[in-house]
């Protein structure tokens, strides 16, 4: 579903973001606990997505936010640089080669 959408709203777990920031979506991040709220604040100093309290959220705040992200170059420009970074990490399988490369030179990871 994440390649069809716009805009992600979520709960700022780490799964969630990093999903929606894979594919350059900005996201609406309501914290509750845990890593949430680091999350978000990451999330908004990165411009890719704002922070909303959800203990004091209304539907109408909800859908004002959601347009008006909808409507922001910065954020989708913001989302879509972090996507980039995201496609430039390293696989898993490329990093198992190097090290094992590496430790084959007696070196170690």
């Amino acid at each position: 579903m994440l390649p069809h959408c716009d805009l992600v709203v979520n709960h700022a777990g780490s799964g969630s973001v990093i999903g929606a920031l894979a594919w350059g979506a900005p996201v609406i991040a309501l914290p509750m606990g845990a890593d949430q709220e680091l999350n978000a604040e990451r999330l908004t100093a990165l411009d890719a997505g704002i922070t909303l309290d959800p203990m004091t959220l209304t539907s109408d705040e909800i859908r004002r936010s959601a347009l008006s992200t909808l409507a922001s170059d910065s954020l989708r420009l913001g989302a879509q640089r972090v996507c980039e970074e995201i496609d430039e990490i390293p696989s898993p399988t490329t990093i198992i080669e190097d090290c094992e490369r590496l430790m084959g030179q007696g070196r170690s990871c």
